[in-house]
């Protein structure tokens, strides 16, 4: 490798690695803005916190990285052209194309850990993300009470909470119990806490009534008590959690069985998406490269072509996302998903050619 390949490759690198953990970063920040009441009011551990919003980092990084990498090869390339670089490379005999490699053999690189995160890391990460919502969900009781609101969260009960008067203590209770659907119940408390082990959590109730039917269907039946139980994990037995794409391997995506034949286009188009996403990064690596390098650098002009290749790339983006949309509800428009990327290489591959330097 000569030295020059290692100097560009080295610098466009540093550059995307900045570039993807900065867009990453801010990302994640404003997902886990989302969520950060759960720590504020509903009393969620902040290690709980980290580990569920750190599991959502391989999507955000797999939506990201063309992005990023197409701005960090615009910024190198117009860096090198501003320092007269890549004039000095050109005046040694090396073609656009020599000089665009390295810039390539990353988004190769690129490309190929797209893949790797798009087939194993990001189901992988994605489907335990949803499990912990359903494990904080069953254990963190407090997520299911929030001051005067009816909640409804836990399977056939609704829950009812005046106050809030410490982390785990509630004022002002009424919970409807609706399991028994010809046999509903009403409970009304002045207190209650929540109490939880390894294995489960409930709320339990201090001065208070249970109201329902009499048996002869005549009257309520109201029964009086100093304390009282819930057992949320009780509730959830029946609960099922539905398989979002994202959690879905390639294959399984592709494979749709009968109890998912309503979500066939979603699944389908998610699976090509996926596929197909990560050539954009070399797609769009290419186009920066074709426009930059191939055209003799003068000072006014470069911000204004900078910009233009940015709008481009911004504009091609947002056609890979319209092509997806429109796959969701016609699956023929699939193959524009791969034809746009392609496309946009055959373009910087002519560029390069007319320039004599492929």
């Amino acid at each position: 490798m000569h030295i020059y390949h290692k100097y560009l490759f080295k610098a466009v690198f540093l550059q995307f690695i900045a570039v993807l953990a900065t867009l990453t970063g801010i990302v994640w920040i404003t997902q886990s803005m989302r969520i950060v009441d759960l720590i504020v009011n509903k009393g969620i551990n902040f290690l709980d916190f980290l580990k569920i919003t750190m599991l959502l980092v391989p999507y955000l990084v797999f939506i990201i990285i063309p992005v990023a990498l197409f701005f960090s090869g615009i910024s190198v390339a117009y860096k090198f052209l501003l320092d007269k670089e890549m004039i000095i490379l050109k005046s040694i005999g090396l073609s656009d194309f020599q000089i665009a490699k390295p810039f390539l053999n990353l988004a190769i690189l690129i490309v190929c850990l797209s893949y790797i995160i798009s087939c194993y890391a990001l189901p992988l990460s994605y489907g335990k993300f949803k499990d912990l919502q359903v494990y904080f969900r069953n254990n963190y009781a407090s997520i299911l009470l929030e001051e005067g609101v009816f909640s409804s969260q836990v399977n056939k009960l609704t829950l009812y909470v005046d106050k809030k008067i410490d982390e785990k203590t509630y004022g002002g209770i009424v919970v409807y119990d609706n399991r028994e659907v010809n046999n509903p119940k009403v409970v009304f408390a002045k207190e209650g806490k929540i109490f939880k082990s390894q294995n489960n959590s409930w709320f339990e109730l201090y001065n208070g009534s249970h109201q329902e039917k009499n048996i002869s269907g005549d009257g309520l039946s109201v029964l009086y008590f100093d304390k009282y139980s819930i057992n949320f994990s009780l509730f959830e037995e029946d609960y099922i959690r539905t398989i979002e794409p994202n959690e879905k391997y390639i294959t399984e995506l592709f494979d749709i069985s009968p109890d998912e034949e309503s979500k066939r286009n979603k699944l389908i188009s998610h699976g090509h998406f996926r596929l197909s996403w990560p050539l954009n990064s070399l797609a769009l690596m290419m186009l920066a490269t074709s426009m930059l390098i191939t055209n003799r650098y003068q000072r006014k002009e470069g911000v204004y072509r900078n910009l233009a290749v940015g709008i481009l790339g911004i504009g091609f983006i947002i056609l890979s996302i319209l092509f997806n949309n429109f796959t969701l509800h016609n699956l023929n428009f699939a193959v524009l998903m791969y034809l746009a990327p392609v496309a946009l290489m055959m373009f910087a591959l002519i560029r390069f050619k007319r320039a004599n330097n492929l």
